[in-house]
C-alpha cells in the first residue's frame, strides 16, 4: 500500500506540539477519561481518522467499556446505551 501523505508529525512538528497541548488541556477540564474517549471516538469517526478510531477503541476496551457501547458510538442517537450527560457531549 502506498501512503497518501507523509506523517503529519514529521511535516508539521509544531502542529503536533499544539495538538498535544490541546489534549493536555482537555485532560485538565474535568471530563472523565471514559467520556473523553467516547467523544474522541465519535470525532475520529466523523473525521475519518482510522488510526484515531483504532486508538480510542483500544483505550475504551482497556478501560472496561462494553463492546455494545463501543460499537454503538457511531449511532449514538438511536442507541439506548448512553446517559444524558454522554448524549449532551456527543451533540
Amino acid at each position: 500500500m502506498v501512503t497518501r501523505m507523509t506523517n503529519a508529525a514529521y511535516v508539521l512538528p509544531e502542529a503536533m506540539k499544539g495538538a498535544g497541548s490541546l489534549l493536555k488541556a482537555v485532560d485538565q477540564g474535568g471530563l472523565s477519561q471514559g467520556l473523553q474517549e467516547i467523544v474522541g471516538l465519535r470525532a475520529s469517526q466523523i473525521n475519518g481518522c482510522s488510526a484515531c478510531v483504532h486508538a480510542h477503541v483500544i483505550n475504551m476496551r482497556k478501560a472496561g467499556e462494553s463492546e455494545e457501547r463501543i460499537a454503538a458510538v457511531v449511532a449514538w442517537r438511536e442507541a439506548p446505551f448512553f446517559s444524558d450527560a454522554e448524549r449532551a457531549a456527543l451533540k
